[in-house]
């Protein structure tokens, strides 16, 4: 578990602060950033809605797992060929992490509720805990090493391809840790708080009132986020 989360977040840091980059390095107009930025995480949402329904399709959480993080894994070398093979397709670029987003999306609720049963509750804490604390130093640390390594080289896309096909292997080897993961038994659960009634109750319970809050925050970071790169290495000129 603790390998598997090692490799997630070298993929992570290798790629969730460079996707815009390399879009820009492809002379991808503001219009561009914004639909890249927003429409990935629009459709992930709106697919995440359907988790719980595949889930009761496959009834089996480890094969959903490895299906959707292998997914994931090989959407990367598409998207790393975009400027070789596809003279910089902006709208295929779009699309491809569109189809990402909904992978991933789809894959974090069923992995958290294959986490939550694998773990005993006794010490459930302070797995999570060892668990959030690998993820964090590796993102860091991976995404400073593959800002350094694009700042060597001459030829920005090959770069990118390089950090991208990194990403990839690592997503790979991730998903090879999961393979070997024990399948707890799976509770089908018939009847589910349909999203509209959710929606009614929300100010009535603690959680309703967090979603909310989180929702704003989320809203707002959506806005200026995105185009901060964009400032960042337009405006300011700073290294990529």
């Amino acid at each position: 578990m603790y390998s598997d989360s090692f490799f997630n977040a070298l993929k992570e840091g290798f790629t969730s602060s460079y996707v815009l980059p390399f879009a820009i390095a492809m002379k991808a107009t503001t219009e561009n950033i914004a639909m890249i930025s927003a429409a990935p995480q629009m459709m992930g949402s709106l697919f995440q809605l359907f988790a719980s329904d595949l889930l009761n399709i496959l009834k089996n959480r480890k094969k959903a797992i490895v299906f959707l993080a292998l997914i994931d894994a090989i959407l990367w070398l598409p998207i790393l060929l975009i400027p070789f093979a596809w003279k910089n397709n902006i709208v295929l670029l779009i699309n491809l992490l569109v189809i990402q987003s909904i992978v991933v999306s789809l894959l974090h609720p069923i992995y958290n509720s294959f986490i939550g049963n694998i773990i005993p509750q006794d010490n459930r804490g302070s797995v999570v805990g060892g668990l959030n604390k690998i993820s964090g130093i590796t993102v860091l640390v991976s995404s400073l090493l593959a800002g350094f390594f694009l700042s060597k080289m001459e030829n920005w896309m090959t770069g990118f391809g390089v950090i991208f096909f990194v990403a990839f292997l690592s997503r790979i080897i991730s998903t090879l840790f999961r393979t070997r993961f024990y399948e707890p038994s799976l509770k089908y659960e018939s009847k589910a708080e349909s999203l509209f009634h959710f929606s009614r109750s929300m100010m009535a319970t603690n959680f309703g009132k967090f979603v909310l809050y989180q929702s704003c925050v989320k809203f707002a970071l959506g806005i200026s986020t995105p185009f901060f790169i964009v400032y960042m290495l337009q405006v300011l000129k700073m290294d990529m």
